[in-house]
């Protein structure tokens, strides 16, 4: 079999298992997931993995099944921080489970005071977790929880286990926190947990949440929503060497692929309508990671000198959470210096009610649906491009009518 033939074998044996599996989980509900209906902003999501995670620990609450979910975490940060904490001398008879423990504001100089994500202690010994899944590190947090508890175990929980920046650490050293993260550690506790709860008709429902919520943290980690399917497809791609090979061919060519679905089915028919409905001079152009994946979009109209209009899915905050996703008006780099323009443009856009600005952008909003690329906004190009393109357009129709309104206020764009 040469190497294309094996590569479409390859696709028809994945895609078989993946339809398999989700007609399973249609039938069964378990691809209908209440931990994706609930807590849309980061901040809420933040909080839900905390609260989640608190109440399985907790022994007060029946779903602590007394202390053994609590036994098990300690045993999986064991393992992580080696010999740092001994759970032989981690008494769980008295111990307290606090989410968001408030230990008092933050300073101006930022060197104390926070809300702690998750706190353990039991009279002699803490343990310290602070949750980031998407906000940003708040200045000198890990730094402010190590000084108020010096001689507890401070954990740093995110998707993948990466290191803390400075922002958060301040002088603090990488062995004075220990990273931590969903795609191991705690996905491997929640097996264990699966262990006690799985086919005993009394843990039903706790059951269910169990593996409700596996399923979240194996999507955010990129490992499949459906955990057994993507066991089974480990299996298969690992089988011999030209099914190796095929597979890392198909995992170096997806970004590409991803880039053509984007603009073949959306850029292509957005840049379509923005020339038919305001001229055939503007330009649709785009902005890449260094991954080479496209993660922005922005219109340049002639008469415009100073400002574009643009698509991003960077992270920003608004009111207090990170937001993914955003679009509005930015400033042209090579504008960026003319301060005096800029902040007349940014006192004017104000007045139009963005949700935010900043240096780079007078005037933002945040893109709700289809933010782009998340995997369901590209399954949605092929499903309903109709509707995603027509979000967007809706967004572009408005943005224009609010560069009308500035520029009948006198303000050069």
């Amino acid at each position: 079999m040469n190497g294309k033939s094996h590569i479409e074998s390859l696709l028809k044996q994945v895609t078989e298992i993946r339809l398999r599996h989700e007609e399973e989980a249609r039938r069964t509900g378990e691809n209908w997931n209440v931990f994706y209906a609930i807590g849309k902003t980061s901040y809420e999501r933040e909080l839900l993995h905390s609260y989640f995670i608190s109440v399985l620990l907790n022994p007060k609450y029946p779903a602590g099944k007394g202390s053994i979910f609590l036994k098990f975490f300690l045993e999986t940060l064991a393992e992580a921080c080696e010999e740092q904490l001994d759970i032989s001398v981690f008494c769980t008879g008295n111990v307290k489970i606090i989410t968001e423990k408030n230990i008092g504001p933050i300073t101006k100089d930022y060197e104390s005071g926070g809300r702690i994500d998750i706190f353990i202690e039991n009279g002699r010994q803490q343990i310290v977790i602070e949750n980031k899944i998407y906000a940003e590190e708040q200045q000198n947090q890990l730094y402010r929880y190590h000084k108020k508890y010096p001689n507890a175990i401070l954990f740093y929980l995110t998707l993948n286990g990466k290191e803390a920046t400075k922002t958060g650490l301040k002088d603090l050293q990488p062995g004075q926190y220990i990273c931590i993260s969903y795609r191991y550690h705690i996905l491997k506790w929640l097996e264990k947990c699966q262990q006690v709860t799985a086919g005993r008709s009394e843990f039903q429902l706790l059951d269910a949440a169990i593996r409700q919520y596996m399923g979240l943290i194996s999507d955010l980690t990129g490992q499949g929503r459906i955990p057994k399917m993507t066991k089974e497809i480990v299996d298969v791609l690992s089988q011999n060497k030209e099914s190796i090979e095929s597979a890392y061919n198909i995992h170096s060519s997806y970004v590409q692929a991803q880039n053509k679905i984007v603009a073949d089915r959306f850029l292509r028919p957005i840049e379509t309508f923005v020339k038919n409905k305001y001229g055939q001079n503007i330009e649709l152009k785009t902005r890449r990671k260094d991954s080479g994946v496209i993660v922005e979009f922005y219109l340049l109209v002639p008469d415009w000198k100073n400002i574009i209009i643009r698509f991003d899915n960077e992270d920003i905050k608004i009111d207090n959470e990170t937001v993914l996703g955003i679009y509005g008006f930015g400033f042209k780099q090579e504008k960026m210096g003319d301060l005096e323009a800029n902040k007349k443009i940014s006192i004017a856009a104000a007045h139009l009610e963005p949700e935010t600005q900043t240096r780079w952008w007078p005037f933002i909003n945040r893109i709700d649906d289809y933010p782009f690329w998340e995997r369901d906004t590209i399954n949605s190009l092929f499903d309903n491009a109709d509707t995603v393109i027509q979000y967007y357009q809706a967004k572009i129709i408005q943005l224009f009518a609010l560069a009308e309104k500035l520029k009948s206020n006198g303000v050069e764009l």
